[in-house]
């Protein structure tokens, strides 16, 4: 009987190792690794701006170009040489801001908004948007707040920017309104919860970076929706001008008096008003007494403007401007109480849908005007800024806009303290005020240019004997009255 024999196949074979070709594969794992290492140190010493701006190269953005919304027409008219029509919306937050994963927010966001992350170009008979040549590159606020943006197609009509605890973007009225802004900021800071690891699941007042934008939310609603039948209600009178000397050109002086919601809301209701209504009287109050104080003109009235948030009226979902300004007019200081029921019949007429409707058709009439429609743009321009030296910058002492509760994700309120608002400069209102609450916190912003700051101290310490404890910050601790 045979024994089995044992074969064994030729691919079983051990092959012989290339010890050579194992040593040179060793060497090159090593270089690279070298390279590596060297080039994440490098990396990591490198100062924060600089990682950011790497960051940033990653952004991209929509490629086509859009048509201005009927209330932006005029704003690149409105330009100065050192001032243009700005706001600025922040969070305070309870963690320290990590700037590069708020560049990397940034980026993320881009995209989704076409219509706010561009910049202005000029065409043969209306300006026009455009995505900027550079990206949209998030830095540390060492200047006052609401400088000038560049108009030209490397910048685009907003900024980031970040400080200790607080984010803010900084808006050109061109790209939005306030209410537009409110969404594009929540978008952002959803965007960077992300980034930190954080989940928000409800979504009130946020879109979702992942989605791509819709022909909703880049509609000129102010063409949508005008009538062409009702008439503009009011004609606009020269208005008085606060006393006081104008700061250097780059300063934007910021007050805020912070207060309880609930305290605002228990006074407003002890005099049948709401907080916009209790708040409107106060400045209108405070103007008048400084006025009084400074003997200033008596032959114009004191004209507060009112902004009214047209989404209220119209079921729009526009993230462009769609805002109306009624104004109160008060002609000589009175008691609190008259100037209370002053406004509140202001606010009567200036919320009526009528007014508001033809406002907005007078707007549209004049940008359809086919001896202003086919005007070259020079031209135009030329024409719009006479008419704001003569008509606009003339009809109004202040502006008071109230954003009221802001509407955001109910997660944000283990992360944010409070939500802040404010304007910028404007040529002949030379102090504004902006109202933001949240979570049971009222932020009331001045921003003034001038050195005076009368009209913020009637304004709270009428709030102070109203009964409601206000907090004052400021970002300026010079000497100023």
């Amino acid at each position: 009987m045979k024994k089995n024999q044992e074969t064994t196949s030729p691919n079983s074979a051990e092959t012989p190792i290339d010890t050579n070709q194992d040593a040179k594969t060793k060497k090159r794992e090593a270089k690279l690794k070298r390279k590596k290492d060297k080039e994440i140190k490098r990396y990591e010493s490198l100062p924060i701006e600089s990682k950011i701006d790497l960051i940033a190269r990653e952004q991209r953005q929509s490629a086509d170009w859009i048509q201005l919304d009927n209330a932006a027409l005029i704003f690149p008219a409105s330009e100065t040489i050192d001032r243009m029509n700005m706001f600025r919306l922040s969070v305070v937050l309870k963690d320290k801001v990590d700037p590069l994963a708020l560049q990397r927010a940034v980026n993320m966001i881009v995209p989704r908004f076409p219509t706010i992350a561009t910049s202005v170009k000029r065409g043969l008979f209306w300006c026009y948007l455009e995505p900027s040549n550079t990206p949209i590159v998030v830095r540390e606020q060492r200047e006052f707040p609401c400088r000038k943006l560049a108009l030209d197609s490397r910048n685009s009509l907003f900024r980031v920017t970040y400080f200790n605890y607080e984010i803010s973007v900084e808006f050109f009225h061109v790209a939005s309104d306030a209410n537009g802004g409110i969404v594009f900021l929540n978008t952002l800071l959803d965007a960077y919860f992300e980034v930190l690891g954080y989940e928000t699941v409800d979504r009130t007042n946020t879109l979702s970076y992942r989605d791509k934008p819709n022909e909703e939310e880049m509609v000129d609603a102010y063409q949508q929706y005008h009538d062409g039948v009702t008439p503009k209600k009011t004609k606009d009178v020269k208005s008085y001008v606060l006393k006081g000397n104008r700061l250097d050109s780059n300063m934007l002086i910021l007050t805020k008096g912070v207060c309880n919601s609930d305290d605002l809301r228990r006074v407003a209701k002890s005099r049948g008003m709401s907080v916009g209504e209790l708040l409107s009287s106060c400045i209108t109050y405070a103007i008048e007494q400084e006025r009084e104080f400074c003997l200033g003109d008596k032959k114009h009235p004191v004209v507060v403007s009112v902004p009214v948030d047209m989404r209220r009226i119209f079921p729009s979902k526009t993230l462009r401007n769609f805002a109306v300004l009624f104004r109160i007019y008060s002609d000589g200081l009175k008691s609190f109480d008259e100037t209370c029921q002053l406004v509140k019949k202001a606010y009567v007429e200036g919320v009526k849908k009528d007014y508001l409707q033809g406002y907005v058709n007078f707007n549209i009439a004049s940008q359809n005007n086919p001896l202003i429609r086919y005007l070259p743009l020079p031209i135009k321009m030329l024409g719009m800024r006479v008419a704001l030296n003569m008509y606009d910058y003339n009809v109004s002492t202040t502006t008071i806009s109230n954003l009221g509760i802001i509407k955001a994700p109910e997660d944000y309120k283990d992360r944010i303290l409070r939500y802040e608002f404010s304007l910028g400069a404007k040529k002949t209102e030379l102090s504004n005020l902006a109202i933001a609450t949240f979570n049971g916190t009222t932020v009331m912003t001045f921003s003034r240019v001038i050195d005076s700051a009368l009209v913020e101290k009637y304004f709270f310490r009428q709030l102070s004997a109203l009964g409601v404890d206000v907090v004052i910050e400021t970002n300026y601790q010079g000497d100023l009255i």
